[in-house]
Parts: C-alpha cells; sequence; structure tokens
C-alpha cells in the first residue's frame, strides 16, 4: 500500500541517518577513494497564498570512485539490527510515516567577503603543452568527412572508438538538501562547513568542491578571508557553466555574420531558435551544432586547399585515413608519408588563413573554426581525463570572456586557472586524483564518457527533482518530505535497479549515441545539407570573395573598419587584456575585484544597428538609451533650476518612448482593432454574385500551404488559388519595391533575409527550403512575380484562366485571356499605376477604374485598405458595391463596406485615412498603448476632429504655414483627450499636467525624492510638441498618397521635410526639430556616459544565475551517452 511504502522509505532515511548525518550510505569511509563534493541552486516556482516562500533549495552530490571488483548493490549495507526492546513481541514498534525535518543553524556572516589571495603564478609561468597528436586526430575526423567515407560519426562518437575504456568509474548520492538559497553567504559557508566535515568523516586531507559561477566567487572569497579554516577545500569553477558562457560569447563573435541564415537555410537550426543558440541558452544545442558547423566550414576550407595546390587523394592515402579511423590514441600515428606531408601542408595553409593571406573572410572563419576547437579541447579534456590539456585550455577561453564583456567568468577564470596552476604544491593528494581524471565524473563504461561535475548535478539530483513522477514536484511545500527523497536515493535506485535485474529489464549500452548507425546517418545528411546550402550564399574561402574584406556571407556586404579590427584581432587582443589584468592584480590585489572595463563588441550587429545621436545645444553627441534614461537626464536639468514646464517641452530622449522602444523600434498597434470597430457598426451579409475579384498577390502567396518544391507547381497552384471564386473578372495585385522608401524602416526589420539578387530560370528550379522566409526578401518577391507573368502567359495555363480575364498588376498591368486553349497576354495601359509602390492604393485604383456597376470583393486582411476604401466610395461607378473578403480559416468573412459608408457617413470615412496614419500604421509609429478603439471612439463623437483629419493629405498643409498651425493644433487636442488630459490644448502643458499629478506631494515641505525620477515611465507622455509635428508630417505626407490613390500619380511631394531624413539612400524617421535638452545640460551628459558604461560594468558583478535551472532546459540528462 502507499502507506506501507512511505513508512518503509521514511524508516530507512532515518536508519540512513543514524549512520551519518552528513554521508549518504553508500559512500566508503576510505581515504583511498576519490571524492568530491557539489553545490547547486533548485529553483522551482511553487504556488503560495502570498507569492513568498517559494522553492529555492541548495541542493547537493557527493561523488566517490566505485572500488574495483565491488557492485553498485554490493556498496548498501544492512540495516542495523534493533535493540532487544524493539524486537520483543509483546511490543510492536509504530512505523513512522512523517520525516522530521534536518534544521540547521544558519549562522549569520556579517563581514563582507572579499578577495585577499594573490595570485602566485604570473603570465611568463603558463605552460603550453603540445597538442600535435589531438590536431591529427581531429584532422583525420575532418578529411573522414570530407571524402564521405562510410559511416563516420561525430566528434564524440569518433573519439570514444579511439579511446580506450577505463575503469575509474564513480558512483553518485544525494546530500541532504538545505531549504534555502545559495544566494545566501551563511548558506555558503554551510556548504563548506559540510565539504570539511565530509573530508573529515573519510579522513582524507583535502576534498575538491563543485559550484556554479555565482556560489564559487562568494566560496572563494570568504576562503580568502577566513582563511586558513578553509584551507583544505580546493573550490571548482564548474566547468558546465564556464562551456555555457563561452557558448554565449562566441555567440557574440558570429551574430549577423550570416553563419545563422545558413544553419536555418539548411534545417540545421530553425528561425526560432536562432537567439538562444546565439545566447547559449540551449546547451545541447550549441554542443551539438558548433561542432558541426566547424566540421562543414572545415571541409570547405579543405577543400578549397586540394583545389588551390592541385592535389588529389590518392588509394593509399585514404587506405590509411580508414586504418587512423579505428586506431588507439595510444599508438595513433600517421605512418603513411604522402597523407603526414599532406597534412602539414594543410597545418600551413591553416595558419597562413588564420594570419589572413587568403583574405579576411576567409580568417574570420578561421578564427571562428579555432574558437570551437578550444570548446572541444576543453570537453576532450574532461572525458578523457588529460588534466593538462584542462589547464592549458582554459587561459584561451579566458581570453574571449575579456573581449566579449562578461567580466565574471573573465575575472573568476582567471583566479581558478592560478589555482589549478599551483594545485600540485597546495593540494598533492588531489593532484594525484586529477592527474587520474578525477576533475570530471564518469558515470557508465563508456569511454570517452566522463563529465564536468556541474553538468552531472544537473544530470542527477536536480533532473531527478524536476521529474513530474519521481521528482519533488509534488511535495514542494515541505522542506521535510524534500530531505527525505534526497536521503533515500540510494535505497530508492539500490531496489529498482536489483528489481530491473531480476526481471530482465536492464540494457546495457556500450556505445556512445553518436555511434548507433541511425545517428551517423542523420548527422551525415545535416552535415551535407549545410556545406551544400553554402551554393545559394557566399562561400568565405573562395578566391571570388574580396580579399581584403570581411563579407557578411549571407548579404555580401562588407564589414565597417571597426568591426574588421575587432572580429580579425578578437584572440590576440583577449590575450592582452588577460595578461595585462593578472599583471595589475599582481602590482595590487585590490584590483582583482575592481570593475574591468568594457570593451565595445564591434560584431557585424554593430553596422546593422542605427546609432542613437542626442542634439544638445547644436552639438551631437552619442548617448546610451536605457530604461531610466528619461528620468535621469531630467533630473540632471532640474539640477539647474530650469522651470520644469520648459525641460517637459524638450524630447529629453534620443527617440520618443512614447512612440519608441529602448532599442529605437517603433511602437506597433493591432491595426485589425479597426477593422473590428467598422465592423461592429452594421450586420453583413455575403455578395449574391461577385463581378470584380481584387486580390492582395503577396497576403494570397502567403496563405499558401504546402507549398510545391519546384516553382512550376507553386506557379499552378497559386493561379488554382486565384480562380477559386466565381468571378469573371480577376484582378492580382502585387507590391513594387522603390529605393529609398519610406517603408525603409519595415524593410530593415527583416534584415535578416539574404537580400541577395535571385533569378528563376523556369518552371523546373527548385524552390528555396525556407520559402516563408524568402517571402521576406524583396529581390526574390520580384523575381517570383515576374516569374509567374511569363508562367502565366504560356498556354498550359488556359485551362485555369477559362473564360475569366486576370490582371496582374506589378510594375505594369498585365491582362491575360485565354482563347481557344491559347493565352493571350496583353499591357492595359489604362490599369497601370507605375507611380503606386504599395498594394493597398493600387486596389484603390482598379476599383475606382471600374467603369460599370459590379458588385466588387477585396480579398485582403489589411486594414489599411479598409481605411482607404472608405474614403474612397465616392470615386466609385454608381451602383457599385464593395466588399472585403478577409480572415483566413474558419474566421474568413465578407465585410460589407458599401453598408459601413452608408452608416458612418461621408464625414467620419473620409477622416479615416488621416485618423489611422496618425495612430500608427506601416509608416508610422503608433502611441505607446493606446491602440484604436479609444482614438476612435473620440474620432465619431467629434465633427472638429472628422473635419481636422479630412484635410489630411491636402497641399494646403504642405504649403501653406498658417493652416498648417490652424490643423496641428486641433490635432494636438485630440492626442490630450486620448490620454485623458481634458481641457488641454497643448501637449506640452499635457505633459506638464501629468507630470504634477504623478509627483504632487501632501505636504509642501516634504522634500522632493529624486530617486523616483529614475523609474518614471516616459511612455505614459505624450509626445511633446516637436515630435508631435514630425509625427503630424508624416501622417499628412502618408495621406496624400492614400488620399489621391485613385490617381496614377497620387503624389507630388517627397518625404524629405515631412518627417523621414534621408541617409545612407534609406529613409529614417526624423523625430524631432531642434534641441533634444536644454543646452545647460551639455557638460553633464558626457559624465552621464561615463557613469553609465562603470555601473553596466559593475551589474555584472552581481550574483549571476544565468545558468540557473530555468536556463538549463536543454541539458540531455544522458548527456554521458552523447
Amino acid at each position: 500500500s502507499y502507506q506501507g511504502v512511505e513508512e518503509l522509505e521514511t524508516e530507512t532515511t532515518y536508519t540512513s541517518i543514524e549512520k551519518s548525518t552528513l554521508c549518504p550510505e553508500k559512500i566508503k569511509k576510505n581515504h583511498n577513494l576519490f571524492t568530491g563534493v557539489a553545490y547547486d541552486n533548485f529553483d522551482r516556482f511553487v504556488e503560495t497564498t502570498n507569492g513568498k516562500d517559494t522553492l529555492h533549495d541548495t541542493v547537493g552530490i557527493i561523488y566517490q570512485n566505485i572500488e574495483l571488483n565491488t557492485t553498485e548493490e554490493s556498496q548498501m549495507s544492512e540495516a542495523p539490527t534493533s535493540s532487544n526492546e524493539n524486537n520483543s513481541p509483546n511490543k510492536k514498534k509504530r512505523r513512522r510515516r512523517t520525516f522530521e525535518e534536518i534544521t540547521l543553524d544558519e549562522i549569520p556572516y556579517p563581514k563582507r567577503p572579499k578577495m585577499t589571495s594573490e595570485l602566485q603564478s604570473t603570465v611568463d609561468d603558463e605552460g603550453t603543452i603540445d597538442c600535435k597528436k589531438y590536431t591529427e586526430i581531429d584532422n583525420i575526423w575532418m578529411v573522414s568527412h570530407a571524402l564521405a567515407l562510410p559511416d563516420v560519426p561525430m566528434w564524440v562518437g569518433f573519439n570514444s572508438r579511439i579511446y580506450a575504456r577505463d575503469d575509474s568509474q564513480q558512483l553518485i548520492s544525494y546530500l541532504t538538501p538545505i531549504n534555502a538559497s545559495p544566494t545566501s553567504t551563511s548558506v555558503v559557508i554551510e556548504t563548506m562547513k559540510q565539504s570539511k566535515k565530509i573530508a573529515e568523516d573519510l579522513q582524507q586531507p583535502y576534498i575538491q568542491v563543485t559550484y556554479d559561477l555565482a556560489i564559487a566567487k562568494v566560496a572563494l572569497q570568504i576562503q580568502a578571508t577566513e582563511k586558513p579554516q578553509f584551507d583544505n577545500l580546493f573550490i571548482h569553477l564548474g566547468p558546465f557553466h564556464i562551456m555555457m558562457a563561452y557558448f554565449k560569447a562566441v555567440g557574440k563573435v558570429i551574430s549577423d555574420c550570416g553563419l545563422s541564415n545558413v544553419m536555418v537555410e539548411s534545417s540545421l537550426l530553425a528561425n526560432g531558435s536562432v537567439n538562444g543558440f546565439l545566447d547559449g541558452k540551449h546547451f545541447n544545442r550549441c554542443k551539438r551544432l558548433h561542432p558541426l558547423v566547424t566540421l562543414g566550414l572545415e571541409i570547405l576550407h579543405f577543400k578549397w586547399f586540394l583545389q588551390h595546390d592541385n592535389i588529389t587523394l590518392t588509394d593509399d592515402m585514404i587506405e590509411e585515413v580508414k586504418r587512423l579511423q579505428k586506431c588507439e590514441v595510444s599508438s595513433f600515428n600517421v605512418e603513411n608519408e604522402n597523407l603526414k606531408e599532406l597534412m602539414n601542408n594543410y597545418e600551413i595553409y591553416k595558419q597562413q588563413s588564420l594570419n589572413g593571406e587568403h583574405g579576411k573572410t576567409s580568417q574570420f572563419y578561421m578564427i571562428y573554426i579555432n574558437l570551437i576547437h578550444h570548446y572541444l579541447n576543453l570537453s576532450r579534456s574532461i572525458r578523457a581525463g588529460d588534466f593538462e590539456l584542462f589547464k592549458s585550455v582554459l587561459p584561451k577561453i579566458t581570453n574571449l570572456f575579456f573581449m566579449c564583456n562578461q567580466p565574471n567568468y573573465a575575472r573568476w577564470t582567471v583566479k581558478y586557472s592560478d589555482n589549478l596552476s599551483r594545485v600540485a604544491e597546495t593540494y598533492p593528494d588531489l593532484y594525484q586524483g586529477f592527474q587520474q581524471g578525477c576533475f570530471g565524473i564518469k558515470r557508465t563504461a563508456k569511454s570517452f564518457s566522463r563529465q564536468p561535475i556541474d553538468l552531472v548535478l544537473e544530470q542527477t539530483i536536480n533532473a531527478d527533482a524536476a521529474r513530474r513522477l519521481t521528482g519533488v514536484i509534488h511535495f514542494t511545500n515541505s522542506i521535510s518530505a524534500r530531505q527525505r527523497w534526497a536521503r533515500n536515493h540510494d535505497v530508492r535506485s539500490t531496489i529498482i535497479s536489483q528489481v530491473c535485474l531480476e526481471l530482465g529489464l536492464q540494457t546495457h549500452q556500450d556505445v556512445s549515441a553518436d555511434l548507433t548507425l541511425h545517428n551517423i546517418r542523420k548527422n551525415t545528411e545535416q552535415l551535407h545539407k549545410f556545406m551544400a546550402t553554402f551554393e545559394r550564399f557566399i562561400n568565405p574561402f573562395s578566391d571570388e570573395v574580396p580579399k581584403n574584406q570581411l563579407i557578411n556571407i549571407s548579404t555580401g556586404k562588407s564589414a565597417s573598419p571597426s568591426v574588421e579590427e575587432f572580429l580579425l584581432n578578437i584572440e590576440k587582443k583577449g590575450d592582452f587584456l588577460r595578461k595585462t589584468f593578472i599583471s595589475e592584480c599582481q602590482l595590487d590585489i585590490s584590483r582583482f575585484e575592481k570593475a574591468i572595463k568594457k570593451t565595445p563588441i564591434d560584431n557585424f550587429s554593430k553596422d546593422y544597428m542605427k546609432k542613437k545621436n542626442v542634439r544638445v545645444g547644436g552639438k551631437i553627441q552619442e548617448v546610451k538609451i536605457q530604461r531610466d534614461l528619461f528620468g535621469r537626464m531630467l533630473g540632471i536639468s532640474m539640477d539647474y533650476k530650469i522651470d520644469i514646464s520648459k525641460i517637459l517641452s524638450y524630447p529629453i530622449t534620443s527617440v520618443p518612448l512614447s512612440m519608441c522602444h529602448l532599442d529605437g523600434t517603433i511602437c506597433k498597434t493591432d491595426k485589425s482593432a479597426l477593422l473590428k470597430c467598422l465592423e461592429k457598426e452594421v450586420p453583413h451579409e455575403q455578395p449574391r454574385h461577385i463581378d470584380v475579384l481584387i486580390i492582395d498577390g503577396f497576403f494570397l502567396l502567403h496563405t499558401m500551404k504546402n507549398v510545391p518544391k519546384r516553382f512550376g507547381g507553386i506557379s499552378r497552384k497559386m493561379l488554382q488559388m486565384v480562380t477559386q471564386l466565381q468571378a469573371l473578372r480577376i484582378d492580382v495585385i502585387f507590391d513594387q519595391y522603390f529605393t529609398p522608401s519610406i517603408k525603409d524602416y519595415e524593410h530593415s526589420q527583416r534584415f535578416e533575409s539574404a537580400q541577395l539578387e535571385y533569378i528563376i530560370t523556369g518552371p523546373e528550379q527548385s524552390r528555396p527550403n525556407d520559402f516563408a522566409k524568402e517571402l521576406k526578401n524583396s529581390n526574390f518577391k520580384e523575381a517570383l512575380v515576374d516569374f509567374f507573368i511569363l508562367h502565366w502567359a504560356t498556354d498550359e495555363m488556359a485551362s485555369f484562366i477559362g473564360n475569366k480575364i486576370i490582371h496582374v498588376n506589378f510594375r505594369k498591368c498585365h491582362s491575360f485571356v485565354a482563347n481557344s486553349n491559347k493565352v493571350v497576354l496583353s499591357i492595359n495601359e489604362e490599369l497601370s499605376c507605375p507611380e503606386h509602390e504599395e498594394a493597398d492604393t493600387k486596389i484603390i485604383y482598379h476599383a475606382c477604374h471600374i467603369n460599370y456597376p459590379a458588385n466588387i470583393v477585396i480579398r485582403s486582411v489589411d486594414t489599411d485598405i479598409v481605411a482607404i476604401m472608405l474614403a474612397h466610395m465616392h470615386h466609385l461607378k454608381n451602383d457599385s458595391f464593395v466588399w472585403m473578403l478577409t480572415g483566413t480559416g474558419n474566421n474568413l468573412r465578407y465585410v460589407d463596406l458599401t453598408k459601413i459608408h452608408a452608416e458612418l457617413g461621408e464625414s467620419v470615412c473620409q477622416s479615416l485615412p488621416g485618423f489611422h496614419a496618425i495612430t500608427g500604421c506601416d509608416y508610422n509609429p503608433a502611441l505607446f498603448r493606446k491602440g484604436k478603439l479609444k482614438p476612435y471612439q473620440l474620432l465619431k463623437k467629434s465633427i472638429e476632429f472628422q473635419k481636422a483629419f479630412i484635410k489630411f493629405g491636402d497641399s494646403e498643409l504642405i504649403v501653406n504655414k498658417d493652416e498648417q498651425d490652424n490643423v496641428f493644433n486641433i490635432i494636438q487636442r485630440f492626442i490630450c483627450n486620448i490620454y485623458n488630459v481634458r481641457n488641454i490644448i497643448d501637449v506640452d502643458a499635457a505633459r506638464l499636467q501629468m507630470f504634477i499629478d504623478s509627483y504632487t506631494v501632501s505636504d509642501v515641505n516634504e522634500t522632493f525624492n529624486r530617486k523616483k525620477l529614475r523609474n518614471f515611465d516616459a511612455s505614459s507622455l505624450p509626445p511633446c510638441k516637436s515630435e508631435l509635428l514630425q509625427q503630424f508630417l508624416r501622417a499628412n505626407y502618408i495621406c496624400t498618397i492614400w488620399n489621391n490613390a485613385h490617381l496614377k500619380n497620387p503624389t507630388s511631394y517627397g518625404p524629405e521635410n515631412n518627417g523621414w531624413i534621408l541617409e545612407n539612400d534609406q529613409y529614417h524617421f526624423k523625430w524631432f526639430e531642434g534641441d533634444q535638452l536644454p543646452n545647460y545640460v551639455s557638460d553633464s551628459l558626457t559624465t552621464l556616459s561615463e557613469n553609465d558604461e562603470e555601473r553596466d560594468i559593475e551589474d555584472d558583478q552581481s550574483t549571476d544565475r544565468s545558468s540557473s535551472d530555468e536556463d538549463d532546459e536543454d541539458i540531455d540528462e544522458n548527456d554521458e551517452n552523447n
């Protein structure tokens, strides 16, 4: 029964505690068996009544070498014999079901621990080891794949074949959880005291303790402060967490270089997973993909080397490669002289590439390959138990931390490396264990399967505790139950193992998962697909790539000089920064914990990032946008005792936070909210028949499911979709792409798509694998529409066209009709409107040029079309009716625009384009969290607002300053109403009123709290007058296009001086005219910027929980198999 099992579990736990309060029963008190402990946090968000007291336990594991010729089952001793009193037949002992919590006296630690121990090793003491054999092994692995030899596994599998097995395995037991978070200094001290006690119980002079960075740095500080109390503890910085941080640093190096696009295109990585991959958040994904991508790049490099030197591998060289695939490491040696010479020459060629002799792009990708080989050597050192390799590779890992602004890891990995370099003198017994590989844990008999200690902790106690059926999820509110669960783990696992053995259910996996045939073939297929994708991108090692430029392999754009300087010298500069830091710390140990200055990360992303400039007193300065920048600048301004109303009349921040996010991206609103408001005005019925169907072509293309593999199939399917509805005339309207364009911002948001030229040669050409992504590429879309026009003109499409007339409006309007099974193509000049960029206005143009009464249906989901169409109803022929067929799937519906127009009246309908443009559309930002519903209700109620918006698009608003001022004043009142500031007609006055409402004090003598300003939410204020004016000008210019959509040439005005500025052949938003701040604060901005940088550095010194349980969701619990 459940009750009986619970009683047995509780009693066995008590028995275990009686034997030892700290060491689990499986751990033998034998000083000859190497033993270590590891601690981490276990966080779970438990539902509590007040939101407090959620689960933050400190959990630990203890691991010990398994004694030779001893099975795991024999580790468990029998329970102690009960006393005679308890065995008396007349007295039955009551078995307990509840385990009493083991409480710890948490002693507060009033001191602030500091690192006072000096760094003993100098930069001259750093030793290097000969990695020639490891390089040869990796080269043979790469060449095996380059030659496409059969059944060649990935890196772990290849190495597991050639490494001999050893018998030094460890058993894992769980320590009693502590009901407190390890972020507390007193809890860290408790773990250190427990570790000392365990060492005493096991009669060992030293013991190693492994933590993640956040706990390790506190433990090292305590060890130095309380010296010599904890001198017998060797504190490890968990290598798994170092790897995670390193993947994040590598992600910064390759961000936006084009490599992630190739990975997505080759189906190695999903588009939505790119950021997680670059941020290093998914460990398994990173450790699988980085080596695979590196292998693919190295093969491309090797093949170019063969081509460059005109080399062909002979049969005897290939046979030697095959022999070496199964040769043990101890005897691994290239015996074929020709192959040895080839490998030596390739190493020279690689070094030349690293030095930039074959071009900057080739150099950058060889640097990336080198960075991943550092990770592979770190992994190899742990898996193979090579302590000298482990010590030598850590400084190379640390170099990247200094360059990629990870100062916490940079600082403490330097300290960790220093401790490792002296371990032979300071911890001689531990040094012997490290030489045997005991700085990692091996849980299986498989070769090359040793794992980082902190990773094993994540895979064991943290993973077990998180399991729904067997973990602590169902009793997270009880620390006593959690402690019983942890201490009883050994008993449970022994019983389960024995039951499985008796039933023959145990499986003995003796090979790496990478060696299974299925995985070998899957990985090889992905590798070949990745390399093949470079045919559509740029091969970084090709002679066609300019040698004097660093090229983005996706877009073909060259990097700026600062980006080249940063990326091509990243290892050298990182090594210099690390050595400089060590030298400074040796001169003054207090330097160790001082801030490490940030290094500007000039990667490819910098070239695509719009800089934020601040205009103060006529000078332009660059200031970093931060969440509290508005409040801090406001505070600085108040220091000059300037009238607050004057301060608030300035923009203050470089981008208006009422219309922009902190990164400069504009605020968007749900445009469909306006359509929903309009739909609710009247009931709707579908048309009895359709005379003319006008389709938004790219919208229809996006709805295509099960996209055919070839362009001919796509063309046929598109025409089938076009002709599904019964209409004798069908107009298919496509966007054009002008350069420059006021949609440049929208296009820039899709920059990740490869903007390379695209050519479609014929119907048999295969489409790109990620078709949906390519639909964001304007060059691809233009080529696709051109192909549709050509293909639909072929006679095979006559059966689809039938008795219909099809118009395709792209650059010109092409008309298709079918006569006697032949397609006749002609240009319709009347319907051609080449000056129109967007399909929205082209659709209106087509509707207004139907010269007979008709039932017109527009197939689209774009709210812009609804607003423009309702304003153009008076341009339609009499007795014409218009519906919008909107939505998809089960939400497909007809919206009767004619009925809505009749219900709302001409005034409201003609004001809609101006209203829609100023409250947020594709070309203009929206007001933060103001939406469309409330502004629309204000519009309907006010004739004054309607008349003002009707004037939008009128040339008078551009050429007549007085008329512009009159309308702008009405729009100011409209904006004030949106922000609930009634009876105020000036937005600057509204800003002041809202500020006063937020900071009014109850006592006039109360001191003003400046700290409140730091958290002031500037996005809650309306834009200032200068910002709103630019929004007004943009909306007016947009309406010159929208309100004249029925004309061939809708506007003669340009975007410049109408809310946009032209820079680098692109239109950018002009946010305001004049100064950003009063010129009194000009001198303070430099100091502010410097303080920001210092504060950002210190932010990294705070507790680092970047690799907590939530972020480690992608850790494989059976990672030793991989």
